[in-house]
């Protein structure tokens, strides 16, 4: 009996040393496969603001269009009102013809001005093509 329990105290005290090495040695795995997932982790935070600094370029690009746009409809439109409200119809000017169809000319220039304004103030680069700006 005396023998037994020198051998499984031996056996104890040799397996303990290699036990707390092999779970020391875990616990430094476990440490460092979770510094990679931080790691990779915050490389996907500073590609996705990277990706949204790149994009601002392409914003102000649009807003600059856009603007030109506009203001190309605005010129359209104050054109056509003020052509349109510059002549007056007179009796005189129903009995000719000229004058009749330069007063339907107008208020046509005013209607194809005015009609297609909210699409065009919507749409810079024609009709039914709206600027996405969901990437952002």
């Amino acid at each position: 009996m005396q023998l037994t329990k020198k051998f499984i105290r031996n056996v104890v005290i040799g397996l303990a040393p290699i036990i707390a090495l092999i779970m020391l040695g875990s616990g430094y795995n476990t440490l460092q496969t979770q510094d990679e997932a931080v790691t990779a982790g915050w490389s996907e935070v500073v590609n996705q603001y990277q990706r949204r600094a790149d994009l601002i370029p392409n914003l102000v690009e649009v807003t600059k269009k856009y603007a030109a746009h506009e203001k190309a409809v605005f010129s359209d439109v104050a054109n056509a009102r003020s052509s349109a409200g510059s002549i007056q119809v007179t009796p005189e000017m129903l009995d000719d013809p000229a004058a009749l169809k330069k007063f339907q000319t107008a208020q046509a220039q005013m209607g194809s001005a005015l009609t297609p304004y909210d699409d065009r103030l919507a749409s810079p680069f024609g009709s039914g093509q709206n600027v996405s700006l969901s990437a952002l």
